[in-house]
């Protein structure tokens, strides 16, 4: 894997992590506010990323604090603007074997990982399997039980978390009561059968069917693998189990390593070298 070496400290982004992830409960009403904030400012300016020119302007800078920082910068609302569709794919479910999580920090600065479009930082040593997450693990239990969610390990764990004060969350939603819990699961099961009838859906093809306020987002390892961002792991978990053939995802992080690495195989710009990951992602992943 090609490795950029930041110019200040002379060390490879990729050679000993600084970022860890942040804790559910260690998340604070602060950075919250932060991120809400951000992220409206960033779909406020995103309108003036249509331009290519400013987005090629602005990419030197960005590639270069991400390489110097092993960090993260851009929205992605801004590449969104720019490249449209051709940041959407469709990949086998198969192809994604481990997530980012959500929150990371590096002691100073927390930040959510669906918020940085190029990132410098170690991706694979940041990430955990997909079947090892809780959301994964319920959707087993959930297949195993024939669709009778109140016979899981799961609701049984989770009605007593509500029994003892302690409510568990699902979509960033507190479930409170017996009644919140089964009307959670009552929703996962209609997920499922528009999915066992639909196949996983994007936007341009939902037709009024059951699909979230975005795709699933995927970030381009520094290896070329495909990394699934946070969010949507009861539609990733679903198309697994149901053995679904492909699903539709958006590319929502590229580390910078990729961009180098077609720059150094005759691309004349970083556009044109991201560009390349893009094709590069599409010829390895996409299912017909």
């Amino acid at each position: 894997m090609h490795k950029s070496i930041s110019p200040k400290s002379g060390r490879a982004p990729d050679a000993a992590p600084r970022w860890i992830q942040v804790q559910a409960g260690a998340i604070r009403p602060e950075d919250l506010l932060r991120r809400s904030r951000r992220v409206a400012l960033a779909k406020r300016l995103s309108v003036l990323y249509r331009s290519r020119a400013l987005f090629s302007v602005r990419m030197r800078h960005w590639i270069a604090s991400c390489e110097r920082n092993a960090g993260f910068q851009c929205p992605p609302q801004y590449a969104q603007a720019c490249f449209g569709r051709r940041l959407l794919l469709q990949v086998s479910p198969g192809s994604i074997g481990a997530e980012l999580p959500d929150w990371l920090t590096d002691g100073q600065t927390r930040l959510h990982t669906s918020d940085y479009f190029f990132c410098g930082a170690p991706i694979a040593e940041l990430t955990r399997p997909l079947g090892n997450t809780a959301v994964f693990k319920e959707i087993e239990e959930l297949f195993a039980a024939r669709f009778d969610f109140r016979a899981t390990p799961t609701y049984g764990r989770m009605l007593k978390q509500i029994e003892t004060g302690n409510p568990p969350s699902r979509r960033r939603t507190k479930l409170a009561s017996r009644a919140e819990l089964d009307r959670y699961f009552e929703n996962v099961l209609r997920l499922v059968e528009s999915i066992r009838a639909n196949g996983v859906v994007g936007h341009s093809e939902s037709a009024g069917l059951f699909v979230p306020d975005r795709e699933i987002g995927v970030a381009i390892a520094g290896n070329g693998a495909l990394v699934k961002l946070p969010g949507a792991q009861h539609r990733c978990a679903i198309a697994s189990m149901l053995g679904c053939t492909r699903i539709p995802v958006e590319i929502r992080m590229v580390h910078t390593s990729r961009v180098r690495a077609q720059l150094e195989s005759g691309r004349r710009s970083l556009l044109e070298a991201l560009e390349g990951v893009f094709d590069e992602a599409a010829a390895r992943y996409t299912v017909r």
